[in-house]
């Protein structure tokens, strides 16, 4: 059956990816669509995606490991911001997660595909994220204040390079 044309402008969001081969709602991860199969990075319909590290308590190699493949899919969707929840620790020093997140990107292990890097705690404000430098759209700062993530030290906000086609 074809596939109607549809002005997508005049419909509310009801998931942010969509998978380019069957059009059925996906997020952006699995990076295999669960409907049809397709490996084909999907349409997204917005500029940033979120991750939770700290879902499931993961070892610190594992957390990293679904980082790397967060950053991964991110760029081959196009996203332009990344934000990536991984805790502050209970330490009150910084959890072994956040430090290895930000000792990865310190050492430039994703500089290919992660443009710049911005501790979660030194965001207060728009400017702080170059926001008109990026191109993106004014959602971030919104989503960033709803969700309580202005100035919270377990996040880091990532702003992705461009994808060559």
């Amino acid at each position: 059956m074809p596939r109607l044309a549809v002005d997508r402008s005049t419909l509310p969001l009801v998931n942010a990816f969509e998978c380019l081969e069957c059009g059925n709602p996906r997020g952006l991860l699995p990076e295999v669509c669960p409907y049809c199969g397709s490996a084909q990075p999907p349409f997204a319909h917005t500029d940033f995606a979120t991750i939770n590290l700290e879902r499931g308590l993961p070892v610190v190699e594992d957390a990293l490991q679904r980082l790397d493949t967060f950053i991964r899919a991110g760029f081959d969707a196009g996203l332009k911001w990344l934000l990536v929840l991984h805790g502050y620790g209970s330490s009150g020093q910084g959890g072994r997660i956040r430090l290895a997140v930000r000792a990865d990107l310190a050492a430039n292990r994703w500089a290919e595909r992660v443009r710049e890097a911005y501790p979660g705690e030194a965001v207060a404000n728009p400017s702080d994220l170059n926001l008109a430098r990026s191109g993106s759209r004014d959602g971030l700062f919104p989503y960033l204040v709803s969700r309580r993530l202005v100035g919270n030290a377990g996040v880091t906000i990532l702003l992705m390079h461009t994808r060559r086609a």
